[in-house]
């Protein structure tokens, strides 16, 4: 029942009941009804009423979960609003990685989406290694564990550069050399059967490659510096070499 026929049936028992065609009771019972519709629509009408809603942070609203005159419910989500000043990178360690990792660290970030580098700071490290996915070579193994590490990002460059859920890329430095002699991390292969795995690769030597054990040093992730065992200049065998 609805308020305008809530109030055309009390006026109409008002009357029956001057004409002594209906009881009290029944003139009593249509002004309860119409009490309850007056209360439902002054809630309604409170309800309806603009009512300002503020974030505990400045931020810049990224999502809109309601529509413009739209009645909402305790436990919806309004809008999605991000501190666009302290922005947090998800990031993952490999297993050798994770150790050499600490709280505090400086962190470079880069990403395709700008040229220039942020710098960030390694706030948390998880202590349990994510699920491994299925490998992407075809072969029926998993990937290695990967470690969560969470990178805050400050700085007033930080909200012009990047975008929320974009993909970013972080470099830890760990350790710095320079003018050291290296080689691709893949050239570098291990002789097992030993208490401690012995480095070596295959050089290529007038036109054979022959094996040459080396002493390896730090690494960053792409290429591996060698102490020991190469002259400059040597070449060494990047593919093919684990069938050698």
């Amino acid at each position: 029942m609805n308020l305008q026929l809530a109030r055309q049936k009390y006026a109409l028992s008002e009357e029956l009941l001057k004409l002594k065609a209906i009881a009290q009771q029944e003139l009593q019972r249509e002004e309860i009804n119409l009490l309850r519709e007056e209360t439902a629509v002054k809630k309604l009408k409170e309800k309806m009423i603009p009512k300002e809603v503020l974030a505990p942070f400045t931020g810049v609203v990224v999502r809109v979960g309601v529509k413009n005159g739209e009645i909402v419910r305790s436990g919806m989500d309004l809008f999605t609003v991000a501190d666009m000043q302290n922005l947090v990178a998800e990031l993952t360690a490999s297993e050798a990685d994770i150790g050499k990792t600490k709280i505090g660290q400086t962190v470079i970030i880069t990403s395709e989406s700008f040229p220039e580098q942020l710098t960030g700071k390694v706030e948390s490290i998880s202590l349990v290694a994510q699920e491994a996915e299925e490998s992407k070579d075809g072969h029926d193994h998993k990937e290695p564990p990967k470690f969560l590490v969470l990178v805050t990002i400050s700085g007033s460059t930080a909200d012009k550069k990047l975008r929320l859920g974009g993909t970013v890329w972080g470099e830890i430095g760990l350790q710095t050399k320079s003018e050291v002699m290296s080689v691709p991390l893949e050239a570098v292969l291990y002789e097992t059967g030993e208490t401690t795995p012995k480095p070596y690769v295959f050089i290529n030597d007038n036109g054979k490659a022959v094996k040459q054990y080396v002493q390896t040093g730090i690494n960053d992730g792409k290429y591996v510096e060698v102490i020991e065992g190469l002259s400059p200049g040597q070449q060494v065998s990047t593919v093919g070499n684990v069938a050698l």
